[in-house]
């Protein structure tokens, strides 16, 4: 069995993707799209992409380097994590549903979904665990203000 807390959440990103991709090439062909609707599917990747990025110039800017795997140093509640407590894995949940979009594909939007829901179960409540025991009281003030996604 595999530990999925061991697996980088990209990593899992990636597979939900080329599952709804694969998924995508059995299901028969919907009906036509707008070329400038399918087209729209840029706007949550651009933002997905923006929000990652926004993401880690937060964590520069407080003088660390953000380590999925490592220890955190501070809590960093500034940037984007004033709006989501989980800008990273709401940054790739937007991809993924960018790309089903642009493709026209219910099964790549789902496998976004399918990649949040994993997210949701396994990997955040470790982390939210990590942080409240490691920043106590700061913690739950900043969980109590920020949404987990939005």
């Amino acid at each position: 069995m595999i530990n999925l807390l061991k697996t980088r959440p990209p990593l899992i990103a990636l597979l939900c993707l080329f599952a709804g991709l694969a998924a995508d090439t059995l299901a028969p062909e919907g009906p036509p799209v707008s070329r400038i609707f399918q087209a729209l599917g840029v706007l949550p990747i651009g933002l997905g992409i923006r929000l990652m990025i926004w993401a880690v110039q937060a964590f520069e800017g407080a003088g660390i380097a953000h380590e999925p795997e490592g220890t955190p140093k501070i809590l960093i509640t500034g940037g984007p994590m004033r709006i989501s407590r989980h800008p990273f894995y709401l940054g790739m949940a937007l991809i993924m549903a960018g790309i089903g979009w642009l493709l026209v594909s219910a099964a790549v939007m789902i496998s976004g979904f399918a990649f949040a829901l994993i997210v949701q179960m396994y990997f955040i409540p470790h982390e939210e665990e990590t942080l409240e025991r490691l920043f106590g009281d700061e913690y739950r003030d900043y969980r109590s203000r920020v949404r987990m996604w939005l």
